[in-house]
């Protein structure tokens, strides 16, 4: 995530270390952004064993989750789109509608972790998938960074076989006149609907609208 190293670049829509002025790679920008998703998995795996140790309620467990949730995801969109600084309203309504959509699945998650048939395992593991659908949020937070881009489908958005553990990217390469954008497969991603993706969007190319 955002360091002191780097910085975002709003003339090239990319993070550059601060010193060399040298671009982050879109690759290495994925990797983070899938690490920081993994890296709440110890969060994850606390919670459930306070649940089935009786420290946490259930109503506990949930607000608790949807704290972590609201800090995964808006950090996620953050660093797609930026950083703190490029986020307007209009982003900070679009994330917010994404966090009240990852509260209403919890809920319904909650009501079955309540009926204690989820071992703690099975717990820790679902609730680790609404951390990593904090790839949504980032990659939607890039597209917004674009303003005029629509593309046909993001990581992460249940569309692949992966559902939101999707790793794969957009290479976004912005012309004069049009977007040609490649879906790229993290070498970890070998589902097939990302494959497919693969292979239909190489590349989707989108013309710029001239005024």
């Amino acid at each position: 995530m955002p360091n002191k190293l780097w910085e975002w670049d709003s003339a090239r829509k990319k993070y550059v270390y601060v010193e060399s002025r040298r671009a982050l790679s879109r690759r290495r920008e994925a990797a983070l952004r899938h690490e920081f998703s993994l890296s709440q998995r110890i969060w994850a795996e606390d919670a459930a064993a306070q649940l089935k140790n009786g420290n946490w309620t259930v109503q506990k467990w949930e607000r608790e989750a949807r704290e972590r949730i609201k800090l995964i995801h808006l950090a996620e969109y953050m660093f797609g789109h930026g950083g703190r600084q490029t986020m307007t309203q209009a982003d900070f309504g679009r994330v917010g509608r994404m966090i009240r959509d990852q509260y209403d699945y919890l809920h319904r998650f909650a009501g079955v972790v309540a009926g204690g048939t989820m071992s703690e395992a099975q717990i820790e593991d679902r609730l680790t998938k609404y951390f990593e659908a904090g790839t949504l949020s980032f990659e939607r937070g890039r597209l917004a960074a674009y303003t005029a881009l629509l593309l046909p489908c993001l990581p992460a958005d249940g569309g692949t076989e992966c559902l939101m553990r999707c790793r794969c990217r957009w290479q976004i390469n912005e012309r004069k006149e049009s977007y040609m954008c490649f879906w790229r497969r993290m070498p970890a991603e070998s589902c097939e609907g990302c494959k497919s993706r693969e292979t239909r969007y190489a590349p989707y190319t989108q013309r710029k609208s001239i005024i």
